[in-house]
């Protein structure tokens, strides 16, 4: 008998993604920033995980390793060509977010405290971000689809 195919589906991630964000609106704005950094954080060590266990990657080259370059090596190593475009896109907005976004947050809120209100959309938008690619992180180790013949999860 052959395995039934499971799927993400995108009412599904939805639904995933609510969830993981419905406290979120209750925390302040300091909190979802580090709330999106942290979340951000642990996506890299699933990542580096994946490159000590599977590819046995040293510890001293995952430290200095960022979330670029472990991206860069999965990419590399076979991981599937679509997550790695999440991933990218993480990346992308995580270096935003840590080097522009809170400088550009912390200007507005010098100008006038009302002007703070204007970087709650962006916040938000990268937290919904990193909730996308943790749950499809998740579905494809869970599902073994992250890489053409994987044998185990990670």
């Amino acid at each position: 008998m052959k395995e039934k195919t499971k799927t993400l589906t995108r009412e599904m991630l939805i639904e995933k993604m609510s969830r993981g964000m419905a406290f979120t609106s209750k925390l302040s704005f300091i909190e979802n920033y580090a709330m999106f950094m942290g979340k951000t954080q642990l996506i890299e060590f699933k990542l580096k995980k994946i490159l000590s266990i599977r590819f046995c990657f040293s510890k001293s080259k995952l430290e200095k390793m960022t979330l670029g370059g472990a991206i860069s090596e999965l990419e590399k190593l076979g991981v599937r060509k679509d997550f790695i475009s999440i991933l990218r896109s993480l990346n992308k907005r995580r270096i935003n977010m840590a080097h522009e976004f809170f400088v550009d947050h912390s200007a507005l809120v010098a100008l006038d405290r009302r002007f703070g209100r204007l970087s709650w959309k962006p916040l938000r938008n990268a937290l919904a971000e990193v909730e996308q690619a943790s749950h499809v992180f998740d579905f494809l180790n869970q599902n073994k689809y992250l890489f053409k013949r994987q044998i185990k999860t990670y």
